[in-house]
């Protein structure tokens, strides 16, 4: 009798310590979170930029900021955008290559 209630508490332990084994998850590895980390970044440049090139715009339209300078910061922030923009396209290129 007690042999036999100490195998249905090494089974019931058993199934307890291994059933996070038997789940069926994918933790993200290093890569992946690199990957997220730089995404987030890189949204937020463009956001940063497009936001910038809105600003300016508005700072322009009301006499704030001379002609050559709107220029010069539009021409700036376009290429920030863009260039973040780049990146995201990038890394949506080395996700789909990496997947199939």
């Amino acid at each position: 009798m007690t042999g036999v209630i100490f195998i249905i508490l090494a089974l019931a332990l058993l199934t307890y310590t291994c059933a996070p084994l038997l789940k069926d998850h994918q933790p993200l590895t290093v890569a992946g979170e690199e990957i997220l980390r730089r995404r987030a970044a890189l949204e937020q440049e463009k956001h940063n930029h497009l936001q910038a090139l809105r600003d300016i715009d508005f700072e322009q339209s009301i006499g704030k900021v001379s002609e050559v300078d709107y220029q010069q910061l539009k021409e700036l922030y376009t290429r920030q955008a863009a260039a973040a923009i780049a990146g995201l396209d990038e890394l949506d290129r080395a996700g789909k290559d990496s997947s199939g």
